[in-house]
């Protein structure tokens, strides 16, 4: 029986980038598509739009169409100095930041983390693993995304990861993240972002 993962990604940009620009479709107000990726696996897709609450609502109409899995997928912001952009960041972890307190949300598996990583590399692209950090919105300022790695140690952070986390876990289903660095630490990001 084919397996069908359900993929959350934030923008038609990333989307397209990924899965290409035909083929999308429009049902209950969502914008997505399916993909055969092998024979016994597809990728069904939804284009959530940028933030938590999209994400989620995006994750939880995945699940109305019986997927197994969920999966996020897209770009997202450097917080450790350390990571150039076009990175891959696996996540072990997905920590939530709201209302000032941190929660862990996701704990992954060190060897699925681990052959994930190794599969990137035999593809010669730069890989780490580590925490991807999800805020109520985009962290737009060298300062705060200093203050973010410092305190928590976080690769990355993004507004969606958390939100399909959170879902999956609702519903006892498997979740993988893994985000490009898009914006380096170093770098400050336009507020116009958040109007995506």
């Amino acid at each position: 029986m084919k397996k069908r993962w359900g993929v959350v990604i934030a923008l038609a940009t990333e989307a397209h980038q990924l899965f290409g620009q035909w083929g999308w479709q429009l049902k209950d107000g969502k914008i997505f598509r399916r993909v055969s990726v092998t024979a016994g696996l597809e990728f069904y897709i939804v284009q959530s739009g940028i933030g938590y609450q999209r994400a989620y609502s995006a994750a939880c109409w995945l699940m109305a169409q019986k997927v197994d899995g969920l999966l996020v997928l897209g770009v997202s912001g450097g917080l450790d100095p350390a990571l150039e952009p076009g990175t891959l960041v696996v996540a072990d972890r997905v920590l939530h930041y709201y209302n000032d307190r941190v929660s862990r949300i996701w704990q992954g598996s060190s060897s699925v983390c681990r052959q994930a990583q190794n599969n990137l590399k035999a593809r010669q692209l730069t890989t780490r693993i580590g925490d991807i950090l999800t805020m109520p919105q985009s962290v737009l300022s060298v300062r705060n995304k200093q203050l973010l790695f410092h305190q928590l140690g976080a690769l990355t952070v993004d507004t969606e990861s958390a939100a399909a986390a959170f879902a999956a876990d609702q519903n006892h289903l498997p979740f993988f993240t893994m985000r490009v660095v898009c914006d380096p630490a170093r770098q400050a990001m336009s507020p116009e972002i958040n109007s995506i």
